[in-house]
């Protein structure tokens, strides 16, 4: 049974074959929860005529890669980009609904390999000296939470050397969420692994690095 509806398969198809460069899925789950999984990474496999190619595997099976990519949730998608690089980017929970469009989102831009940033945000941002932790609480009904998700991928990217972002899904993983958080998108912000602000509902660059070069000067706003 396929995943997308035929219209969505047609236009996925129209924008999928649109890549110029091959790209990456690494899709983490147990084996006994890998269908959703491994039903996703075939239907864009095939939509995107070899242009994206998706990895199954099970971390219990495979410890070392999943200790070396920090993974431990499921499911958990790591993303390979042109060049067989891994993207600083991690997304926890099955994509659907508005999340499926930050999944895509994210494809698209690995595949473009250009930022839309703030030049002067972009350029800040290249130059920290801290490693930085953007963490982001979604919902896939929550229309609002792919711009936040995909502004702190943009970050990452941007210097993933000392940037890394990661967007979980709240009703698949409410054990991840913090205590008290009844909102989203939820961002929180680590500085040198130290939890150094919160933030609820959109911002825009300028206000997200406000707040990590506030963390990055010891200033919490938490």
């Amino acid at each position: 049974m396929s995943v997308f509806s035929a219209r969505d398969r047609k236009t996925l198809r129209d924008m999928l074959t649109g890549l110029h460069r091959p790209v990456g899925i690494l899709a983490f789950a147990p084996r006994h929860a890998s269908d959703g999984v491994q039903a996703l990474l075939d239907e864009l496999m095939v939509l995107a005529d070899g242009r994206i190619h998706g990895q199954w595997t099970d971390p219990e099976e495979r410890e070392a890669l999943a200790a070396a990519l920090g993974v431990s949730a499921s499911p958990t998608f790591r993303f390979i980009g042109p060049t067989a690089e891994i993207a600083p980017v991690e997304m926890v929970g099955l994509p659907s609904g508005y999340q499926f469009g930050a999944f895509l989102n994210l494809l698209l831009a690995l595949n473009r390999g250009r930022l839309y940033l703030n030049h002067s945000v972009s350029g800040a941002v290249k130059n920290l000296s801290h490693d930085v932790v953007l963490e982001v609480v979604v919902s896939a009904t929550c229309p609002n939470c792919p711009e936040v998700v995909r502004l702190v991928q943009q970050c990452a990217m941007a210097n993933p050397a000392r940037v890394f972002a990661r967007s979980l899904d709240a009703a698949q993983h409410p054990d991840l969420v913090p205590a008290g958080v009844d909102a989203v998108p939820y961002t929180r912000i680590f500085v040198d692994s130290r939890l150094m602000a919160e933030k609820v509902g959109m911002m825009s660059s300028s206000q997200l690095w406000h707040l990590i070069q506030a963390g990055t000067k010891g200033e919490a706003q938490a």
